[in-house]
């Protein structure tokens, strides 16, 4: 059983796929309502976050006692991403969290929503022929889990968790992922499905 955590966690599988489909749904219909093809603006790169770390939840923090390590926001052929590094400790043992923002311009007649759909497609693609045994794949969203160490209190194996997402008001790609050999597998992805939910559904790109 899944321990509760903190309200900001809106989302626990099985209910996941619904919540993402309805958020990708909204996000077509509003471009629907603009005027029949108009697809998400393009993110310049002066809006990506100078600090991503920064955008990290206190209860998310607090929950893996963390600490930001580096971050990094860059722009190389139109292309934005921003980047960061934490760590922290948890059930004992240490915890490394990495996230990856990356904002696409127009190319040809490729949208940036067009892009991060397809750069979704690709790692997820990785995903399932890489080392993470469990892969759930959705519309443009895939969760990869694995178990590794072993839990406090005999919990059970430790959590690898990676989400990949797009943002659906942005056109973006969103990569969380977080190993916790100290917390179940479960309440790892439990969390880290939250954390990249709260990005979907409140948006990150200013």
């Amino acid at each position: 059983m899944r321990p509760p955590r903190r309200p900001w966690r809106p989302i626990a599988s099985p209910r996941r796929a619904a919540a993402v489909a309805s958020l990708v749904a909204v996000a077509g219909l509003g471009a629907a309502c603009g005027g029949g093809s108009q697809e998400p603006t393009p993110t310049p790169a002066s809006s990506l976050p100078d600090d991503l770390c920064a955008t990290v939840p206190e209860e998310f923090r607090e929950a893996y006692a963390l600490s930001a390590t580096d971050h990094a926001t860059s722009t190389e052929g139109g292309t934005s991403r921003a980047t960061c590094t934490m760590d922290g400790q948890a059930g004992g043992q240490s915890v490394d969290v990495t996230l990856e923002v990356t904002s696409f311009p127009q190319a040809g007649d490729r949208s940036p929503a067009q892009r991060a759909t397809a750069a979704v497609a690709e790692r997820c693609e990785e995903l399932r022929s890489g080392p993470l045994p469990e892969v759930e794949v959705q519309d443009n969203r895939c969760v990869a889990t694995s178990a590794v160490g072993s839990a406090e209190g005999g919990a059970g194996a430790g959590g690898h968790v990676i989400d990949v997402s797009r943002l659906p008001e942005e056109g973006a790609l969103l990569v969380v992922e977080v190993e916790a050999p100290g917390q179940p597998t479960a309440q790892v992805e439990y969390d880290v499905t939250g954390l990249a939910t709260s990005y979907l559904s409140e948006g990150l790109l200013g």
